[in-house]
């Protein structure tokens, strides 16, 4: 009973029937329910993997072979600069990848709220 629609467009269902809606959502045929959610989220933004983190490891490096007077003024910065992901942990979910899912989580929520229990507030 439902139709994926994308950016406005109809999208033609098995049963040859169409559904209009508004970019992305999910609109339910007249005098049918939702009975679930199903969804396959890979993860939200994450810290760079082993091989970034060596990249600025030697970058890091590579910067420190300078002395600080080879920088002019307005890129000294550069003579301090650390990795910031040295101590971060590999592909570790941040606080941005945390947010991401659960807004994800707060949006299926209150577009199917009979499917939690009743209120659709966050």
């Amino acid at each position: 009973p439902y139709a994926r629609l994308e950016g406005g467009d109809e999208e033609q269902r098995r049963d040859g029937e169409k559904a209009v809606g508004e970019g992305g959502d999910w609109e339910e045929k007249v005098g049918c329910q939702s009975v679930m959610v199903v969804g396959l989220l890979r993860h939200g933004s994450r810290n760079p993997g082993k091989s970034d983190s060596r990249g600025f490891d030697a970058l890091e490096d590579k910067l420190r072979t300078f002395k600080e007077s080879d920088f002019n003024s307005e890129f000294s910065w550069l003579y301090q600069w650390e990795n910031p992901f040295k101590n971060t942990g590999i592909h570790g979910l941040v606080p941005q990848g945390m947010l991401e899912h659960y807004t994800i989580a707060k949006r299926i929520k209150n577009r199917f709220p009979h499917l939690f229990g009743g209120g659709g507030g966050g």
